[in-house]
């Protein structure tokens, strides 16, 4: 779909820029069309294995039980709090938290391993220390496996440093596609 969309709107080799699950989405979209990206954003991505999200959660086992028709009663009302502790806004309905739950749920991590081995474009990549999702040991193994790019580590920001580090993303971004000119 991403592939479709940069051909319909005829961009010429644009930067993607992912964050968290869309990290991966932007990896898998850079290794199966790379003559369609010329570079990678990452901030505050998925990476190479679980991380410590996903394995306190369990996303396959909480997802069927928040959808199952009993299980849901009691437990949807948890849902909401548990992903406002993590950091995710108040804003985002409880519907689409289970939707989050639910794709969480199948991300196939050796088949992410595989797509960011194949990468070849250059990749900024971004994290904060105190993401409550995405921990540091994430950011430094995709920093070793993805091509060169700047790395940009924050002390603070969570899980949402496109909108805390806004400025400072900003500008490494724009400075990184000045490079890939």
């Amino acid at each position: 779909l991403v592939s479709q969309v940069i051909t319909a709107l005829a961009l010429e080799r644009p930067i993607l820029l992912g964050h968290s699950m869309g990290g991966g989405l932007a990896v898998a979209t850079a290794a199966t069309f790379p003559n369609q990206v010329a570079g990678l954003v990452l901030a505050a991505s998925i990476g190479l294995r679980r991380h410590q999200a996903l394995r306190r959660s369990r996303p396959d086992i909480v997802a069927r039980l928040v959808d199952g028709p009993l299980t849901g009663l009691l437990l949807r009302p948890l849902v909401e709090p548990a992903f406002h502790a993590m950091g995710f806004p108040k804003s985002v309905p409880n519907h689409q938290l289970r939707l989050t739950l639910r794709l969480a749920a199948h991300v196939d991590f050796q088949e992410q391993r595989a797509y960011v081995g194949a990468v070849k474009q250059p990749t900024l990549i971004a994290h904060a220390e105190d993401d409550p999702l995405v921990e540091p040991a994430i950011f430094d193994e995709m920093s070793a496996a993805l091509p060169a790019g700047p790395r940009l580590r924050f002390t603070d920001g969570g899980h949402n440093i496109q909108k805390t580090h806004a400025t400072e993303l900003g500008e490494a971004v724009v400075r990184f596609a000045q490079t890939l000119d």
